[in-house]
């Protein structure tokens, strides 16, 4: 659970002892990202979702004994602003978000900001 907590529920698949991978939240709701390997790593990075909503078919999620909590969640129908170093920006749909595909050469990094983009385009 210490472990999701400083990944905000971001998790790398397929996992390696040498990948970093790092997140803090922003004000507002955003999410700042780190992931960076010694050897190359082609993967994805899979983002949490609304489990109280989506499972159980709660209204919120409120505290329960050993409950793992939702840290950073996606949600399908919403669109996120992806900002990529190095790389640009793009906006994406929840759904396609939710399984970010990465590819980081040997010695490579990629910080990533995500906001919830608040107007349609």
């Amino acid at each position: 659970m210490w472990t999701l907590w400083k990944t905000q529920g971001i998790t790398a698949s397929p996992w390696r002892d040498d990948i970093r991978l790092g997140a803090v939240r922003e004000d507002g709701g955003g999410v700042r990202i780190y992931v960076g390997s010694k050897y190359r790593w082609r993967g994805t990075l899979r983002f949490d979702r609304k489990r109280h909503k989506e499972w159980f078919h709660m209204p919120l999620d409120y505290a329960r004994i050993n409950q793992f909590p939702e840290w950073f969640t996606v949600e399908d129908e919403k669109r996120y602003r992806v900002f990529r170093r190095p790389g640009g920006q793009q906006i994406m749909e929840g759904r396609d978000l939710r399984r970010l595909e990465v590819d980081l050469p040997a010695n490579g990094e990629l910080r990533l900001t995500i906001k919830l983009e608040s107007r349609l385009e």
